[in-house]
């Protein structure tokens, strides 16, 4: 998978130190610490800055679509995808 680490950004540590939350090719994924479970998490548009709810079952990301966007929120396994608040 890795092959520019500058795709890379916005990486992000879960609240129980477990996963790493991060943007790869304006998608994003998460992974466990110790590099198992590489999951996508988002197939469409372009995320980025994303970070864990403090209760560790929420993600929220902002999504750039076309000229518009907004923040978003998922459950932690990518299901549950929502908009709150939209812009442009």
């Amino acid at each position: 998978m890795v092959d520019d680490f500058s795709t890379f950004s916005t990486v992000n540590w879960s609240p129980d130190g477990e996963w790493l939350l991060f943007s790869y090719r304006a998608q994003l994924y998460k992974m466990k610490a110790d590099g198992d479970g590489l999951t996508q998490l988002t197939f469409t548009s372009r995320q980025f800055h994303s970070d864990w709810a403090d209760s560790d079952t929420l993600i929220v990301y902002s999504i750039s679509i076309g000229d518009s966007g907004g923040v978003w929120r998922m459950r932690t396994d990518g299901s549950d995808k929502r908009s709150v608040v939209r812009y442009g």
